[in-house]
């Protein structure tokens, strides 16, 4: 048998636009294996972006074997989403779009441990191990607000 201590995602955006890329440690040693970058390319493998993981603000707390999900949405922006909900989320050059959020809170500061989480067309879903969910729409300023009835402005 093959042992392996490293796997890499890939995802793709939909209908032919950008790729990314993360290599994580498939054991959850965060010692010898502290960060890892995040590439974001053209779908013909040209570089886009580079996002070192973890950034300096979150870099005390995680470590790439935090990395739960990766993901485009149909707008094109990447979201990354950590073990305890903590979504962030990218545009195509590795800006960041919004503040780093949790998509399960429960406590100031503090995330819910989840079991799944998945990246799709309009924002991101997530499972605790209780079957608690969220849904998270991720949606622009321009967005009309028929888009989801739901948002409160």
């Amino acid at each position: 048998l093959l042992n392996t201590s490293t796997v890499t995602k890939v995802v793709g955006c939909k209908y032919g636009g950008p790729i990314a890329a993360v290599t994580l440690p498939v054991v959850g040693e965060k010692s010898w294996f502290s960060h890892t970058d995040i590439r974001i390319m053209t779908n013909s493998g040209n570089a886009l972006a580079t996002i070192a993981f973890p950034s300096a603000e979150i870099e005390q707390k995680y470590s790439p074997s935090d990395i739960m999900e990766i993901g485009f949405t149909d707008r094109a922006v990447f979201v990354i989403i950590l073990k305890d909900s903590l979504c962030l989320t990218y545009d195509v050059t590795g800006e960041t779009l919004l503040p780093p959020f949790f998509l399960l809170p429960r406590g100031e500061g503090q995330g819910t441990d989840l079991s799944h989480a998945c990246v799709f067309d309009g924002g991101a879903v997530c499972f605790d191990s209780s079957s608690n969910s969220e849904y998270s729409l991720i949606i622009s300023s321009s967005d009309c607000i028929g888009y989801c009835p739901a948002i409160q402005v």
